[in-house]
């Protein structure tokens, strides 16, 4: 029985050491996929009781289609006359996680054109600005909001446009652009989500066709669909 004492003392010194080496060991694990998820993120999740967020920090590309309401004068019948167009719009940002909670500042630009509701013409819009987004995680559910001030140029276009440039009248405005937009993303996969947004551009831009005239405010709201590709 004394023989095998030393025996039974090293089979229990391997069995403490060998667990504690595995858990040293398994940083390099979790480093080259094969251990369990991060720690520091499963306790994130357990403190703040929100599910853990399926992104990681990075670049974040934006691509987004919208139907484009004019409000204001520009969507006034006794005004400007603008109808309802189409917006396009790309934006570019990269994302600072802070547990589940996303700071994205970003740029973006954004080309539109309104009909016109009496005559043979339209305006365009294009605007680009830096913008702040600040996003929430929730898994697969991500709401937002974003702000962005920059640079906005309306013209009138289509045969109106020609007569009135034809008459001396000025046809086009270049002002400060302000924008609100509040919405959501759908991770879909850990490099694509799918997005819808209210946006919100207030008319802080004026059209004015003679010095002196009436100015005209120039504004819109869109329906924002989007596919955002995270890098």
């Amino acid at each position: 029985m004394k023989r095998h004492v030393p025996l039974i003392c090293a089979a229990a010194l391997a069995g403490m050491v060998v667990p504690a080496a595995a858990d040293e060991l398994s940083p390099l694990a979790k480093f080259y996929g094969t251990g369990e998820p991060a720690r520091t993120t499963t306790r994130v999740s357990q403190r703040s009781g929100l599910p853990a967020p399926l992104v990681s920090e990075g670049w974040r590309l934006s691509s987004q289609g919208a139907p484009a309401i004019p409000i204001g004068d520009l969507g006034s019948r006794t005004q400007l006359n603008g109808t309802i167009g189409f917006s396009a719009r790309a934006h570019v940002g990269y994302e600072f996680l802070f547990g589940n909670f996303g700071i994205e500042p970003g740029f973006g630009v954004q080309v539109a054109r309104f009909g016109q509701e009496d005559f043979d013409g339209g305006y365009m819009y294009i605007g680009a600005q830096p913008d702040l987004k600040a996003q929430l995680h929730l898994g697969r559910f991500a709401p937002y909001a974003t702000i962005g001030f920059g640079f906005d140029h309306l013209s009138e276009t289509g045969a109106s446009g020609e007569v009135d440039s034809a008459n001396g009248f000025n046809t086009s405005a270049n002002g400060v652009g302000f924008d609100l937009a509040f919405g959501a993303d759908v991770i879909v996969s850990r490099s694509v989500s799918l997005g819808l947004a209210w946006q919100i551009h207030p008319g802080f831009t004026s059209l004015q066709f003679a010095p002196g005239g009436k100015s005209f405010s120039v504004g819109f709201m869109s329906i924002l669909f989007g596919v955002n590709y995270l890098l």
